[in-house]
């Protein structure tokens, strides 16, 4: 697959503002401004991008290993294939899923899906919820790293942007579970028509 297309160009733009989001601390605490002055600026920015992307990779691996883990309470935030959407979707579309396994089924449709060319709009819709899983992942990290920070400072220099922090995870957890329905019941209906 050419990497500049389809999900794979949706993966990198997500993986490097991912990996943007999760250093911006950086530019508050500035520890590394003076080993980088001797840098032309065009570098620095290169170098940046670059330790963004493999910043932003590294954590959506580590996102995703926690949400295939399925542990009860982390799956409130972090999931990967909702089982009890699916079976109702599927229900609701009058769509046998007889596998041994719901989840296996799904991925049958899934890839009959794919094979029929049928999969539309989905693939850029995988990539909003891997974002957002990314995200809701980042806002858990902000506010912990803000709360350690106000417990052991007794002060907090900005209280708009842990607000703000604070406020996203919410909107990112129930915007992706919006997404993943929508793909789920785009799938499911395609693969009437397979």
């Amino acid at each position: 697959m050419n990497p500049l297309q389809g999900s794979s160009f949706y993966d990198t733009i997500n993986r490097l503002v991912v990996g943007i989001i999760a250093t911006l601390w950086i530019f508050y605490v500035d520890p590394l401004s003076n080993c980088v002055e001797c840098f032309p600026s065009e570098i620095k920015i290169a170098i940046y991008l670059i330790g963004c992307f493999i910043i932003g990779t590294f954590f959506s691996q580590v996102t995703d290993w926690i949400a295939s883990k399925n542990i009860p309470v982390i799956n409130l935030i972090f999931y990967k294939n909702k089982l009890s959407w699916i079976k109702k979707i599927a229900k609701a579309n009058h769509v046998n899923l007889d596998k041994q396994s719901t989840l296996e089924a799904y991925y049958d449709k899934f890839y009959s899906v794919q094979h029929a060319g049928l999969l539309g709009n989905v693939p850029p819709q995988e990539a909003i919820s891997a974002f957002m899983l990314n995200l809701s992942a980042l806002c858990l990290c902000y506010i912990t790293a803000g709360i350690l920070f106000f417990c052991l400072n007794r002060c907090c220099p900005s209280i708009d942007i842990s607000i703000i922090i604070i406020s996203l995870l919410p909107m990112t957890v129930i915007s992706r579970r919006r997404v993943e329905k929508t793909i789920y019941y785009s799938i499911i209906r395609a693969s009437k028509n397979c």
